[in-house]
């Protein structure tokens, strides 16, 4: 009890830090408070209607494709800027579903900004892609209709097979799998935070992080499920690039995939995947405090543990592309709160999803809260400066970048 006791306090001591001392930074400017709060939208038809919106305003070529789930009105939306045809930039906002707010905001803001936007055939075609999960962004969830982690689910058909052939417990899920994948809720014995302190009390938090987030091929209710065949969602943007695009002609593509949840709240961490140009990533992030933000591979930083993950979007996308494209295909992750608390709210709302519906919304809206901070200003600040940044930076390095 002594041990649960003090488990249970650093929890409250964590959560308190991260929900309201951060906080405390926010509520201070009441105009800033305005201006930040106008590309934030309260749920995902809210976001829909405002990204549709604000790419009329701008002129941009608007495409909507449904995403077929009883009782729901869900598309996948994208607006398009055409100018060159070797040279694009894409943008994705919601892979993950409930994530999607910061990704969505981010890209009001740059479509309110493309108002007086001149078409330029020597600079890079801009691609919005807006929720690309919208059913996990309108149920927050973090995964999609079928349950699957889309993050996990850009691959091939032989991929596949080769995910669903091998051990399930290959990097140790299934020696955690009574912590990820409950069906009930837990006794005293099998409380949350006395099995994760004595997890770290026994395994490097390294090694425990790699077992959860490389997810598996097996089991359709569980957490980092990556599912058995492409979802409908990934089959949208694949088809889109492909049909909307002369793919063949790309010789320059850069991607910007935006989450939420890991890192220290209000900072973003970036993370180079696929074939991204190490070198031109240097030199696209030169400054010191971009470095610092900047990881070329799967376990360092905020990314630490994800070297065994696959299927990711970004290396889906830039699977499709010839090979002697160049490019950067990097996914933004802004900080939120304790990594501890995000998998806690994730693991629960995935039990009252599947074996206790009917409790779900409270669930769903503390899932909400772990990746999304809508009451703190501060946090709002930093992902549409930030986000702007980032899009800034390679849209301009696509257009110094002659070939």
């Amino acid at each position: 009890m002594l041990i649960l006791s003090g488990v249970v306090c650093t929890a409250l001591l964590l959560d308190f830090w991260d929900r309201f001392i951060l906080s405390g930074k926010l509520l201070s400017d009441p105009k800033s408070r305005v201006e930040e709060e106008k590309y934030f939208s309260e749920n995902y038809y809210v976001a829909r209607k405002l990204f549709r919106e604000k790419a009329r305003e701008a002129n941009a070529k608007l495409y909507s494709y449904p995403v077929n789930t009883a009782d729901f009105d869900l598309t996948v939306d994208f607006a398009v800027f055409r100018q060159s045809k070797t040279k694009a930039l894409l943008h994705i906002s919601g892979t993950h579903g409930v994530e999607g707010f910061a990704g969505s905001a981010i890209q009001t803001a740059l479509l309110e900004r493309s108002k007086n936007l001149k078409l330029d055939t020597d600079n890079p075609t801009l691609i919005f892609v807006h929720a690309l999960n919208p059913y996990g962004y309108a149920q927050l969830r973090r995964f999609n209709e079928h349950n699957v982690d889309l993050n996990r689910n850009y691959l091939s058909q032989e991929e596949f097979n080769t995910a669903m052939k091998k051990d399930p417990n290959a990097n140790g899920y299934m020696n955690i799998d009574y912590l990820l994948n409950p069906t009930a809720f837990p006794s005293l014995r099998e409380n949350f935070w006395l099995n994760a302190f004595v997890l770290l009390m026994l395994n490097k938090y390294d090694v425990l992080k790699r077992s959860i987030v490389s997810g598996n091929y097996h089991y359709p209710r569980s957490i980092f499920f990556g599912g058995f065949e492409k979802e409908a969602s990934i089959l949208i943007l694949e088809n889109f690039l492909k049909v909307e695009m002369n793919l063949n002609e790309i010789r320059q593509f850069c991607v910007i995939d935006v989450h939420t949840g890991l890192g220290p709240a209000g900072y973003d961490s970036l993370q180079l995947s696929g074939p991204s140009d190490g070198k031109l990533g240097m030199q696209v992030f030169k400054d010191k405090e971009d470095q610092e933000r900047l990881h070329t591979g799967r376990n360092a930083g905020a990314f630490t543990g994800y070297e065994h993950a696959s299927g990711y979007i970004t290396t889906g996308v830039a699977a499709l592309l010839p090979e002697n494209t160049t490019g950067l295909y990097v996914t933004q992750e802004f900080g939120t709160v304790n990594s501890i608390l995000v998998l806690k709210a994730t693991i629960e709302e995935n039990m009252i999803y599947h074996h206790f519906p009917f409790l779900r919304l409270s669930y769903a809206e503390k899932l909400r809260d772990v990746f999304y901070l809508h009451q703190s200003v501060f946090w709002k600040q930093c992902v549409i400066t930030r986000g702007l940044e980032v899009f800034d930076q390679l849209y301009g390095s696509l257009i110094l970048n002659q070939q």
